[in-house]
């Protein structure tokens, strides 16, 4: 948490050089424990670097509080992506800021755990 906001690291593995790329994100965890994160990126008409990461290598790791977690990430598609925005938005207000100034539709994606 910072300042009341949960953030925590994601670490990934770059999607052409491999090189572990770490990046603090907001998150909301679900009620069975999985994470959520929204490639919001600003708003911007591009996604973020991580998800591009994410999309070629599912597995990664989070740290949460000290706590390193290691997880497989999945982005949500159209059905289950409308039920996570609505919670995303009411633990996040500014999303609708970015969602209306992007030229996209911001990809929402969830974290399992992964069991080592």
């Amino acid at each position: 948490m910072a300042g009341g906001i949960p953030v925590l690291l994601l670490s990934t593995s770059g999607r052409r050089s491999g090189r572990r790329r770490t990046t603090p994100l907001l998150y909301h965890r679900e009620s069975n424990g999985d994470l959520l994160l929204v490639a919001a990126n600003g708003g911007a008409a591009w996604n973020p670097d991580w998800l591009h990461d994410l999309r070629a290598r599912p597995e990664a790791e989070v740290d949460i509080d000290g706590r390193v977690i290691p997880v497989v990430a999945s982005v949500l598609g159209p059905t289950e992506r409308s039920a996570a925005w609505a919670t995303a938005v009411e633990a996040f207000p500014g999303l609708e800021d970015n969602q209306r100034v992007a030229v996209r539709k911001i990809p929402i994606v969830r974290l399992q755990e992964r069991h080592r």
